[in-house]
């Protein structure tokens, strides 16, 4: 089994925890995200800040994911070269025994980890035309480098 999708999801809106508008954005998110891994190996790890332990509470309600790992390196409001290598190396850990990887995280975490993985894995390096907003996640496809951005969006 290889790692196949690469989704990094930045938190929904909060207050201290998710707000009732949070809760419905990953609600969402968690919907469209279902449709994209159906029946995949997946494993999710969260930062270990409240509003996104949340997110990925909602995220693996909705996917069957038996549990969340905890991970403080998710969580970086300065992110530097070496929180880019502990990065990168807590994908490559999960590469052979999940064909899916979902990390709940934050704004610098999805913005920088998509383009650094790719670089370092010799694929087409993603570009974001703004930053992520709360309640969206960036899915690359590790084997091709593809990249979808997806909105949680409230009905």
């Amino acid at each position: 089994m290889t790692l196949e999708t690469l989704v990094v999801v930045r938190h929904g809106q909060y207050d201290y925890g998710l707000t009732k508008i949070g809760r419905g954005q990953i609600q969402n998110l968690a919907e469209q995200l279902s449709r994209l891994v159906a029946g995949k190996r997946i494993a999710i790890v969260s930062s270990s800040e409240l509003r996104a332990r949340e997110t990925a509470q909602i995220i693996r309600e909705m996917l069957g994911v038996d549990s969340i790992e905890e991970d403080s390196i998710l969580y970086s409001s300065c992110l530097s070269t070496v929180d880019l290598d502990e990065l990168v190396l807590l994908v490559d850990k999960k590469t052979e025994s999940h064909e899916v990887l979902v990390l709940s995280a934050h704004l610098e975490v999805v913005e920088f980890l998509p383009q650094e993985y790719c670089k370092r894995k010799g694929l087409p390096i993603p570009i974001l035309r703004r930053p992520p907003q709360k309640g969206s996640a960036r899915v690359i496809n590790v084997l091709t480098g593809a990249q979808e951005l997806l909105v949680g969006k409230l009905n």
